[in-house]
């Protein structure tokens, strides 16, 4: 489409939907939301990761950041699918996978 950014996504009309309804007194970028709330679930769950295992959280972050949520299905997709797909994440995460994609996505699309 003429005239369109190139970077827009729909995770961009979140905070203006939400600005304009009186639900946020601040409209700043999604993916800056997604960020500080991650933040924030990161220090409640002070979780031991190893660095791999953060990287694939982040990853899930902006994934989030992007399309709203996350599902195993986008560990076929780039970026994870470069650093190993689903079987890596399931090998990360082992049987907490699902939960952590449950908890991600309700924590972070809020």
């Amino acid at each position: 489409m003429k005239g369109r950014p190139q970077d827009a996504r729909p995770a961009d009309l979140v905070p203006l939907v939400r600005f304009a309804l009186g639900q946020q007194a601040l409209l700043q970028p999604f993916t800056d939301s997604t960020r500080e709330r991650f933040a924030d679930w990161v220090a409640r769950k002070n979780p031991t990761s190893t660095r791999d295992r953060m990287a694939w959280l982040e990853m899930m972050r902006d994934q989030i950041g992007r399309s709203l949520r996350i599902e195993e299905a986008d560990f076929e997709r780039t970026p994870f699918q470069q650093r190993g797909g689903l079987k890596k994440a399931q090998k990360l995460f082992g049987k907490w996978l699902p939960k952590v994609l449950e908890e991600l996505n309700e924590v972070l699309a809020a």
